[in-house]
């Protein structure tokens, strides 16, 4: 539980932070403009599937397994995951410098490097894996406020989009810049790479990359289809209520991170700890939920006013999405250190194409709540009704949790 704590002050203070400053973004941009911004936030999300950003868990698995092969294996991993994330970067600059232009690209240009530096937050799993959670926490609060600190004074000064796209890169560039000094202090500059365990880790890695990849589709498609069928104003509406849902479903890593080092299917506690882990998860999520379906109206209208008036009937339904996200987040945990990654695959394929349908054929019909509802619906698949569907994933439950 202590452990929990400051993992959980650490992600709270980074999302709180960064959520201020998009709040505050909202606040001085015109409705239809942070309606281009959060459609290119949406495109780099997405994008960012391509630079195996959702092998952390492998990572963090194999070196629990092999701690004297911590070195191998984070070396190996930057030298994987850096080069897929360049590839994917330098696409997108040569994709948007040969565009017409506009305020679309001249955002998505210097918003794209946030993929190559997110792609490697997980040089933390030094610190991860040893249970060093109280240096992970402090100086990751330290590092991200003075980013913000930086930011706030550079946007109350300045203000467009290409320079608020590059502010956004900020507190992600710090924080890899403390994790690489935590790995220096402890192994040095000379990297140890490992062809093999990079074969591996792309050979297992990818799925599941696509698996994890497959979540933030389905989590931002949604924004793609309301960008193009209703529009910046709406989506920008839209986008609002997000953001709050997402303060809350933050969370749901922190017990993963918890977690982490007690997932280790030798220890004689792993049935105890697994159930713990789930059921705590739960009970947080359908908490947190009631919490945003309270507090987040409330919120929205004293920061926007009217402005986004309708954000505040959308962040009442996504509150159901809380709780479920808790579920799926910490169950894929599991998941991982049964080494069913095929199940997590398939899982997350299906709520993919029940997303992408639903969102085709309800926002049409009903407008963003169209979206709202298939958001919804596939969350509820994919972190509940296909693991009892699937044999696999419901006579390993069954089993770790009676």
């Amino acid at each position: 539980m202590k452990a929990t704590m400051f993992y959980m002050a650490e992600k709270y203070c980074n999302v709180l932070l960064i959520s201020i400053f998009g709040f505050y973004i909202a606040k001085i941009l015109e409705p239809d403009v942070f309606g281009v911004f959060s459609h290119v936030e949406a495109v780099v999300v997405i994008l960012s599937i391509f630079s195996m950003q959702g092998v952390d868990q492998v990572i963090q698995r194999d070196i629990i397994n092999d701690p004297n092969s911590a070195q191998k294996i984070i070396s190996s991993a930057f030298f994987v995951k850096l080069t897929i994330s360049f590839f994917v970067v330098f696409s997108v600059i040569v994709i948007a410098l040969n565009s017409e232009g506009g305020l679309f690209y001249q955002a998505l240009i210097p918003f794209s490097f946030l993929i190559i530096f997110r792609s490697l937050l997980f040089i933390s799993s030094i610190l991860i894996c040893d249970n060093r959670y109280k240096e992970f926490s402090i100086y990751g609060i330290i590092v991200v406020g003075i980013s913000f600190v930086m930011k706030m004074v550079i946007i109350s000064n300045y203000n467009n989009i290409t320079l608020i796209a590059i502010l956004y890169v900020f507190d992600t560039l710090f924080l890899v810049v403390l994790y690489a000094f935590f790995y220096i202090k402890k192994y040095g500059i000379k990297p140890e790479i490992d062809l093999s365990y990079c074969k591996k880790l792309i050979s297992e890695g990818s799925v599941l990359a696509l698996s994890g990849g497959m979540i933030i589709i389905y989590t931002k498609v949604d924004q793609l289809f309301i960008a193009e069928l209703l529009g910046n104003k709406e989506l920008a509406d839209y986008s609002i209520a997000i953001k709050f849902i997402n303060l809350f479903i933050l969370g749901s890593t922190v017990f993963s991170l918890a977690f982490t080092s007690r997932l280790n299917k030798r220890l004689d506690g792993y049935n105890k700890n697994v159930k713990q882990l789930i059921f705590s998860s739960l009970f947080f999520g359908v908490l947190l939920g009631l919490i945003s379906f309270i507090l987040s109206p409330l919120l929205i209208d004293f920061l926007y006013s009217n402005k986004f008036l309708a954000s505040k009937f959308y962040v009442l339904w996504l509150s159901a999405v809380i709780p479920l996200s808790y579920l799926l987040a910490n169950v894929g945990r599991v998941l991982v250190s049964e080494n069913l990654t095929g199940v997590i695959f398939k899982r997350n394929f299906g709520a993919l194409c029940i997303n992408i349908i639903l969102n085709y054929f309800l926002i049409p019909l009903f407008g963003v709540y169209g979206a709202i509802f298939a958001t919804i619906i596939s969350y509820f698949f994919s972190s509940f009704l296909y693991l009892v569907i699937n044999t696999k994933s419901r006579t390993l439950l069954l089993g770790l949790l009676k």
